[in-house]
């Protein structure tokens, strides 16, 4: 009886154990590991923007991974979407200060897709040592190729960015 009661013991260690590990490898609970949500932009409403993490921030990453996950663009519209490092500035959102990261144009118009970006000049010129986590968003604007033509109905789902190191 006591030697059942020593490994019913043990396994409920292990169990516990295991447990509380497999919290620490998913970063439950800690503020950085918050899911964000995708952001839609639209003819009406062309500017989202993601925040990046202090983790993120500390990393540095080389690459950023935006993926278009939904697109309506029933008219064919092409357009661009531009991304930039943004700290807020002293006189609010307005006076931001953004860095650019680079541009991608779907084609075709109509379709989703996984773009690439290198970031790594952009968190240069950003400087790691006076950005503080929470100030630094990723901004995306979206544009139209042509200008001179008007808006179309248009809504693109982007989804959370994926940073990336180089290999």
């Amino acid at each position: 009886m006591r030697s059942w009661i020593t490994a019913l013991s043990i396994a409920a260690a292990f169990l516990i154990w295991a447990c509380i590990s497999q919290d620490k490898l998913q970063g439950a609970g800690g503020d950085d590991q918050k899911p964000v949500a995708a952001v839609t932009l639209t003819n009406h409403h062309a500017t989202g923007s993601f925040p990046i993490s202090a983790e993120t921030l500390a990393q540095q990453p080389a690459i950023v991974e935006i993926t278009v996950s939904k697109v309506v663009n029933p008219a064919g519209t092409p357009m661009s979407v531009f991304a930039y490092l943004s700290r807020a500035g002293k006189k609010g959102p307005a006076a931001a200060e953004r860095i650019p990261v680079g541009n991608f144009t779907l084609y075709p118009p109509d379709q989703p897709g996984k773009f690439m970006l290198r970031a790594s000049s952009a968190f240069s010129k950003l400087g790691a040592s006076s950005a503080k986590p929470g100030t630094i968003q990723l901004v995306l604007d979206l544009k139209r190729v042509d200008e001179a033509k008007p808006w179309t109905e248009v809504e693109l789902t982007l989804d959370p960015p994926n940073w990336l190191r180089d290999k």
